[in-house]
């Protein structure tokens, strides 16, 4: 059993694709425009295969950044960490699928 530490409101589950390219969170996970509230913690779950994660610098394929599995899931809080949160897939031409709740 996973237990969530929620530290306010639950938004819209979005499902994020790694691709080559190093990419940022979208605009729209980093402030919830209908509540009018910036995110402050987001819990990630990595689905199928292996992406890389670094926040404040630029993840690569070759290493830089944490290797996340299928099944790992990591919690971030923090408006400023996550807007500095970049992902990548750790192999060329595999793409991997990442579940995101955020909380605004």
């Amino acid at each position: 059993m996973r237990t969530f530490e929620i530290m306010g409101v639950v938004g819209v589950h979005t499902r994020l694709t790694s691709t080559d390219t190093a990419q940022s969170l979208l605009a729209g996970l980093l402030l919830d425009t209908t509540l009018n509230l910036k995110i402050k913690a987001a819990t990630f779950m990595f689905e199928t295969n292996h992406i890389r994660v670094a926040i404040g610098a630029t993840p690569t394929q070759a290493g830089i950044g944490f290797l996340m599995e299928e099944g790992d899931s990591i919690r971030i809080t923090g408006y400023a960490n996550l807007a500095n949160l970049k992902y990548i897939s750790a192999a060329n031409g595999v793409a991997g699928y990442i579940q995101v709740m955020p909380e605004y």
